[in-house]
């Protein structure tokens, strides 16, 4: 075995956590774990198995545990009990006295014992390694002791559990956490932006980010992994098709605003008046023009994109309210801001060239207004105003769109950037982040299914983290990973998993994967000793308990069919509850009963069974019933 790695052996639960209490799971079966117990003593002996296959699973892989079992087993509550072990301040797992966690560190067994319970506990160590025992007070504290390990947690499911505080070597890469938090994750986009960006426009942000960097390097190996990208190969960049009714929203919006701005100021009578007449006339003849388009099938896609960057402008400086302050002490500057954008117009139509003297004359604009709030020594105004940095960055990405256009593959509504292309690196180097703060841009793979952006996600995560760490352990903790594939997909998915763990991209080579799963496709792929079966029962009062076990049958390779008729996925009926009970009530009873029944009706309900042997006896009874 080798001394240098770092994993997880198994844990004893002692008091209640979830659904499981006073169960023992292993979680790598080159050891083995006894608990025994006499009215004083627990007796714990830990001993090591020689007969398991080394690198089963491939070079950069210890170990690979699946958990099963039907719904509310503590599939689920299992994964999330070892990632509470590396978090900091976890109090979910406050006074955990009777939990034992097994850890091999090294060359060092190390077991995680309270310090209460130290006295009542004799260890008889088989393994011939070292064993060390570490005293925890509350509960065990695996982040403190456990330095060389990485711990990577993933669930599909849209936890509530947002708030978690991640500790230097555990990342949470789940979607609902990703969506709330910004995450040690996104360190890895090496972005300050994301420290300012809402929720959504950060995970989007993120997100497609990593995939750019993930394909980057997936692309770039000359031994690929056998995962299905090969349908990635660019961006499409959707742009918003404005209306009439985008035009009059947005003037009843700014016009509200600078009324509710201005409510409680000392100005000249009918300035308000004056200065919302002269927005909605600006703003009517853009809707006009917007209007006579549609209505003449003109749909330019660059006169769209000038369309709906224009108004993104004016409602970027007319929707803040510190801009609309600065606006009103210096008025005749409101008034040459419309003019701007009514003048800016004629840009749109025949000359896009021009269109950067629109965004010139509105940093003049902006420029002047700054000096002449800081002769005014007004505060707010010393530093830089954000519209111009803003206004810099949009510049720099209408340059590049203006000088590009040619080049760009077009279709009615979108525009694409082949990923192979310098169009593409320009954009994501220089460009991205100032499109994502442009709402009419919408940025996705065109060609891929559900299926495949889930995937996608799921691996340039896993990269994000893989190549930075400095650990060469790692646990990762997947819940149901596999949960939204295609049952095609489902029975590629440990495939792909080790595939790509096992590839040039992957730095780390102590890798021990413990994944949650109702598939028998994942269980097929696992050897029996590599499966923790959780089932519930109840006890002779009635109570519900959780028994940890082995699959009985080998699994390995198993038969699909055969796998789901077990108990721990369908029991003996692979029958749908909808279809036996329409069998059992309307074909069934009725030919059992001694009472006349509709023959035709039943004789229909019989042909449109599809397993052919239950079709075979449904028409033996009916036929006996009616030849007497």
């Amino acid at each position: 075995m080798d001394e240098h790695t770092t994993n997880l052996i198994g844990i004893k639960l002692g008091s209640k956590y979830g659904v499981l209490s006073d169960q023992i799971l292993c979680f790598d079966q080159r050891f083995d774990i006894r608990i025994n117990h006499n009215a004083s003593k627990t007796f714990i002996t830990i001993a090591q198995r020689e007969d398991l296959i080394k690198d089963f699973f491939g070079q950069n892989i210890i170990y690979v545990t699946g958990i099963v079992g039907k719904n509310g087993v503590g599939k689920s509550t299992t994964l999330r009990y070892l990632r509470d072990l590396f978090i900091k301040d976890k109090k979910e797992l406050d006074e955990r006295e009777q939990d034992i966690v097994f850890f091999k560190d090294g060359g060092v067994i190390k077991v995680y014992i309270n310090q209460y319970a130290r006295a009542d506990i004799e260890i008889d160590n088989e393994t011939g390694l070292p064993l060390e025992e570490v005293y925890y007070r509350d509960y065990p504290k695996v982040l403190d002791r456990i330095k060389n390990l990485t711990t990577i947690y993933y669930s599909n499911s849209l936890e509530t559990d947002f708030f978690e505080k991640e500790s230097v070597n555990y990342y949470n890469v789940s979607t609902g956490f990703l969506k709330e938090q910004i995450g040690k994750i996104n360190q890895a986009v090496r972005s300050k932006k994301i420290r300012t960006l809402g929720g959504v426009k950060r995970f989007r942000y993120t997100e497609l980010k990593r995939q750019v960097e993930f394909l980057r390097a997936f692309n770039e190996l000359q031994r690929r992994p056998d995962i299905p990208f090969k349908r990635i190969d660019a961006i499409a960049v959707n742009i918003h098709t404005l209306s009439r009714n985008d035009v009059d929203r947005l003037r009843s919006y700014l016009i509200e605003n600078i009324e509710r701005v201005t409510d409680n100021m000392s100005l000249p009578e009918g300035f308000v008046r004056d200065l919302s007449d002269r927005l909605s006339a600006t703003l009517s003849e853009f809707g006009k023009r917007i209007e006579f388009r549609y209505e003449h099938g003109t749909d330019p896609l660059q006169g769209r994109f000038y369309e709906n960057l224009t108004l993104f402008l004016l409602r970027s400086i007319l929707q803040d309210n510190v801009l609309i302050d600065l606006l009103i002490q210096q008025q005749e500057h409101f008034i040459q801001l419309i003019d701007i954008f009514r003048e800016g117009q004629e840009f749109l139509d025949h000359d896009n060239s021009r269109y950067g003297r629109l965004i010139d004359n509105l940093r003049g604009l902006f420029e002047d207004l700054q000096r002449r709030a800081t002769e005014k020594n007004e505060k707010r105004s010393k530093k830089q105003l954000p519209i111009l940095a803003k206004l810099t960055d949009i510049e720099a990405l209408e340059v590049y769109f203006r000088r590009h256009w040619p080049e760009f593959e077009k279709d009615k509504h979108s525009l694409t950037l082949r990923t192979n292309s310098d169009l593409f690196s320009e954009f994501f180097e220089r460009h991205y982040s100032t499109a994502l703060d442009l709402p009419f841009m919408n940025m996705r793979w065109p060609s891929l299914s559900a299926g495949e952006e889930s995937l996608i996600a799921y691996f340039s995560r896993l990269f994000a983290i893989l190549k930075d760490i400095r650990s060469d352990n790692v646990l990762m903790l997947i819940d149901e990973g596999d949960l939204y594939f295609h049952p095609e997909w489902q029975r590629d998915y440990v495939h792909f998993l080790l595939e790509f763990l096992n590839s040039e991209l992957i730095r780390p080579n102590g890798i021990h994967l413990i994944l949650t799963t109702h598939s028998p496709f994942i269980i097929s792929d696992l050897p029996r000793e590599n499966i923790i079966l959780l089932e519930k029962s109840e006890d002779d009062l009635g109570f519900s308990n959780v028994r940890v076990s082995r699959p009985e049958k080998r699994t390995l390779g198993g038969n699909i069919h055969t796998l789901f008729t077990e108990n721990f996925f369908l029991g003996e009926s692979t029958v749908s509850s909808f279809a036996r009970q329409k069998i059992q009530d309307e074909i069934i009873a009725p030919i059992l009963s001694s009472d006349r029944f509709d023959i035709r009706k039943v004789q229909q309900l019989i042909d449109r069974v599809g397993e052919p042997v239950l079709k075979r006896i449904l028409e033996e009874r009916l036929s006996k019933r009616l030849n007497g």
